[in-house]
Formats: structure tokens, C-alpha cells, sequence
């Protein structure tokens, strides 16, 4: 915001005929103070659906697999995810192991290993690092959860792919996964870090609530699939080429002088 905010006083660039958009509200709402009275259009981002449904999967009675896809940075919080899986261990029933699989890489993938073995988590937490959209399907398909972390998330892609595949999702309140996942239908969402331990507890040693979730994942598709989010940005981009083009038309046709 500061360098936006200084570029905006030497430059002007709030004051261009340009179409501010976002892909969430939550993005939104960090933009406005920055452009003032100026309207944020919401295009989020698309998923395929259909693609994403890679077929029932086969359970594994007494254990509970838990996924998450994120780059391994600071802002993903994936160390935080980690710092927490103990908690959620401890909520578990007595018959229930649960394990945890992270795809992505990034530069904070040694610590995280050494996290990994300092808690002894060795056996529950496995690094899968960079995989194909094929793979993360595949992983997808097998698991009983997903999980993002990350508060300061302006959508969360991978959890609307997850919830497209079938999965329920668990997140932060703050983040943009509230617009497309609803606590109780879709999955659960957090205030803190200790809730969401505490939601990842519940949701696997529910099964019944699990199941409920997964079927109407499966069976519903996101409101974010292709066809409903296409005709908005086919739309933003009309409103953009026809402001161009009144502008353009003024410039060539100056008014008369009288």
C-alpha cells in the first residue's frame, strides 16, 4: 500500500480510465482504500470442475488421509500447519491414525523437514515437493481432507480444486476460501490457528460428517466453475474496450468551439 500509495501521488494512476477487478472480496477490500470511490469488479478465478473428479475413492478403515497443496513459504504458513498437527493427534479417537501429505516446494522445505523430525512426526507428515495437476488429482482423490493454512490468502485455488474433487475443506475465516466454502456444507473454517486444529480433529473423527461433506462436493459443483465465472470477465473486458474506445472517439472529435 505505501508504494502504491506514493506512485499515486507522483503518477495519478487512481485517476486512469482503468477497470480495477479482484478475485475475491477480500482482495477487494485491500484495493479500494487505494482508488477511492471507484468500483472493484470480483472476477475470481475459474476451476474445471468436471476435470477435478477423479472417481470415488477407495477408504482406509481407522485412518484419516489429510492433504494440502502450497508453496513452502512464510505467507503459506505451512511451519504453522506442521506446529499443529500434534493438537489434531491428540483430539483423534483412540482407533484413528491420521496422515498428512504436503505438495509443493519452496525455500522453506529443509526447515520444515527439521520441524517434521524435531516433533517427531516422521511417520504422520510426508513432502511430496512439486507435482503435475495428474498427480495432485490422483493424491485428491485418495484423501479424506484438505487443509490451507494461510490467512492471507486472496482466494485459495487449491482448495476450490479440492473441494471440486470432492473433499471437505477446512481454512481461516480471514482468508477468500469463505467465499466458496460454507462452515458445515462444504467443509469448516477457523477464527485461529487452535480452531482450526480443533475443526481438522473433529472432521476426522466424524466420519458421518466427512462422508456428508465429500457427497455434496462431489455431487454439487463449485460456484466458481468455468461456465459461471467466463461470462464475467468476457463482460469486464467488454466495459474495458468500449471505455477505450469513447475515450479515443473524444480525442479524435474535439468539441466545437462557438
Amino acid at each position: 500500500r505505501p508504494i502504491l500509495s506514493l506512485a499515486d501521488f507522483f503518477l495519478g494512476w487512481s485517476g486512469w480510465p482503468i477497470l480495477f477487478s479482484a478475485v475475491s472480496p477480500v482482495a477487494a477490500d485491500s484495493l479500494k482504500p487505494l482508488i477511492g470511490p471507484k468500483e472493484v469488479r470480483i472476477l475470481p478465478n475459474g476451476v474445471d470442475a468436471a476435470w477435478w473428479k477423479a472417481g470415488p475413492k477407495e477408504p482406509v478403515k481407522g485412518e484419516v488421509r489429510l492433504v494440502s497443496v502450497m508453496r513452502l513459504t512464510v505467507r503459506k504458513r505451512a511451519r504453522k500447519l506442521i506446529r499443529l498437527i500434534p493438537r489434531v493427534l491428540e483430539g483423534l479417537p483412540a482407533d484413528t491414525t491420521l496422515k498428512v501429505t504436503i505438495i509443493g516446494d519452496g525455500p522453506h522445505r529443509r526447515s520444515i523437514e527439521r520441524l517434521i523430525e524435531r516433533l517427531s512426526l516422521d511417520g504422520t507428515v510426508a513432502l511430496m515437493g512439486l507435482q503435475s495437476r495428474e498427480a495432485i488429482r490422483e493424491v485428491f482423490r485418495c484423501a479424506d481432507l484438505f487443509v490451507l493454512p494461510s490467512v492471507w490468502e486472496s482466494f485459495g485455488l487449491a482448495a476450490l480444486e479440492a473441494r471440486a474433487a470432492g473433499l471437505p475443506v477446512v481454512g481461516r475465516r480471514q482468508s477468500g476460501l469463505r467465499e466458496f466454502i460454507r462452515p458445515g456444507r462444504e467443509g469448516l473454517l477457523a477464527e485461529t490457528d487452535a480452531e482450526m486444529a480443533d475443526r481438522l480433529a473433529e472432521l476426522a473423527g466424524r466420519e458421518d460428517m466427512r462422508r456428508a461433506m465429500a457427497r455434496h462436493n462431489f455431487e454439487t459443483a463449485p460456484v466458481y466453475d468455468w461456465p459461471d465465472v467466463l461470462p464475467r470477465y468476457l463482460e469486464a473486458y467488454r466495459e474495458a474496450l468500449a471505455e477505450g474506445e469513447r475515450r479515443r472517439n473524444r480525442k479524435l472529435c474535439p468539441r466545437s468551439i462557438r
